[in-house]
């Protein structure tokens, strides 16, 4: 059976698609091009990414960075420092005093340099996904899709009337 989107088109490779997640921990509408679609119904889209070029892929030389560690303190003569107690029975314990060591390492440089666009293959929406333009032809305008002159006529409604100034709907 056939992939179709919202308004009963038929989803093919190559279209041009504007896919809409429905659930609130998904990433952001995208436009995009059908890289696959499979029987499952599952539809791919290739989409534009831009990628950070850091120093160390450019070859740049790697740099120093300080860090922290936990470890056994020491003193101005380099000897460890040490705790005595009294345990409950009666022992004296002793044991390496811990805390945070400083120190010097070499690391890549993770500078970004510039940033290059790429394509990017992603899962589409399930639910929400319209076709924009089929064979090169544009299917569906955005003005249709998202009823743009209602949307404006809307807004430059009088809201401190009593009544809405609407003109009244055909009873067909």
């Amino acid at each position: 059976m056939p992939r179709k989107d919202i308004f009963g088109v038929e989803v093919e490779k190559g279209d041009i698609v504007f896919s809409a997640p429905s659930h609130k921990h998904s990433s952001t509408p995208e436009v995009g091009q059908v890289s696959g679609v499979f029987e499952s119904g599952r539809v791919t889209i290739k989409i534009p990414h831009s990628k950070a070029i850091f120093a160390y892929e450019e070859g740049a030389p790697d740099v120093e960075k300080q860090g922290v560690q936990y470890g056994p303190l020491t003193d101005e003569k380099g000897e460890v420092i040490y705790e005595e107690w009294t345990d409950y029975y009666g022992r004296k314990q002793k044991r390496a005093r811990q805390g945070r060591i400083p120190y010097t390492y070499m690391s890549k440089d993770y500078t970004v340099v510039r940033r290059e666009w790429r394509w990017m293959r992603k899962q589409a929406a399930d639910i929400n996904l319209v076709v924009l333009r089929k064979n090169g032809q544009e299917s569906k305008t955005l003005e249709e899709m998202l009823n743009l002159s209602a949307l404006s006529e809307r807004v430059n409604l009088d809201y401190d009337a009593e009544i809405p100034n609407l003109p009244e709907k055909d009873a067909s």
